[in-house]
């Protein structure tokens, strides 16, 4: 005697939602390991150089990016995210015998990413310069977003010779240009809150930069 097993509707309905969530479960993993290379929802600055050209104090920077899955899933909403771009120089003194450090050069600014589903393209904006660049996958835009390709810092002029400075770096997501209703959630989510925290370096000026 043959027994037949039969699904009652409910099950049935969980087995489905399980096998159709299987496949985009294993896209945003895939994404983050072979995309982003650091676990999701982070940002590290791997590398931060500086050098000066045409009397430029300058800077080249790497910074990774992994959006965590809420982000993703707002971007796919097109929902646009914001993030902070902030450079520092202090440099280091000596008054009456004491060292102090004050800083010399402080900028600040954002850029938009977003991503349209009528042509399903990424796109990011400088809020700075106003210049806006698209990309075909996330990846690109966020490679993008985290690179400094020769950001001028300020003038040699502007600088003290035989002094040293700190060069510092932070790439952060600025959650408060979210929709109000995400904006309440980031009160009590870790997915929202992506800092790289500083990076910095020293530099040791000569006695001339000429």
């Amino acid at each position: 005697m043959t027994h037949r097993h039969t699904l009652t509707p409910k099950v049935r309905s969980l087995f489905f939602m399980i096998l159709f969530s299987l496949p985009f479960t294993l896209y945003a993993q895939s994404q983050t390991e072979d995309g982003e290379q650091i676990p999701a929802g982070q940002i590290r600055i791997t590398q931060l150089n500086d050098f000066h050209e045409e009397q430029q104090l300058k800077a080249d920077a790497q910074i990774k990016i992994a959006l965590s899955q809420r982000m993703q899933d707002a971007l796919q909403h097109e929902i646009p995210l914001t993030f902070e771009t902030e450079i520092e120089l202090d440099e280091r003194f000596n008054f009456l015998g004491i060292n102090l450090t004050r800083n010399r050069v402080h900028i600040l600014y954002k850029t938009k990413l977003y991503y349209f589903t009528y042509n399903h393209l990424y796109f990011i904006t400088n809020l700075r310069n106003k210049q806006t660049q698209s990309f075909d996958n996330l990846k690109e835009a966020l490679n993008t977003l985290g690179t400094l390709d020769s950001f001028t810092v300020t003038n040699l002029a502007e600088l003290h010779p035989n002094t040293r400075y700190t060069l510092k770096l932070r790439l952060k997501f600025d959650s408060w240009d979210l929709p109000s209703p995400l904006l309440i959630e980031t009160l009590t989510s870790n997915d929202w809150h992506l800092s790289s925290g500083w990076h910095d370096v020293t530099i040791e000026s000569p006695s001339s930069w000429y």
